[in-house]
């Protein structure tokens, strides 16, 4: 892989905070990062990954 790119970096249910822009979604002090990629629960964080080229 040469390289990878964020395209949308945002919390559930809410729009652009400047997340992608600064590169970092910020959790508060009593919050825990959490992504379960599970499509029963998008309120446990999701995950997309789309490959493109290769030969």
């Amino acid at each position: 892989m040469a390289d990878a790119r964020v395209t949308r970096l945002r919390r559930l249910f809410r729009g652009d905070d400047g997340e992608l822009d600064a590169g970092l979604l910020r959790t508060g002090p009593l919050e825990v990062a959490q992504c379960d990629n599970d499509p029963d629960r998008p309120e446990n964080g999701r995950l997309k990954l789309v490959i493109g080229g290769g030969r």
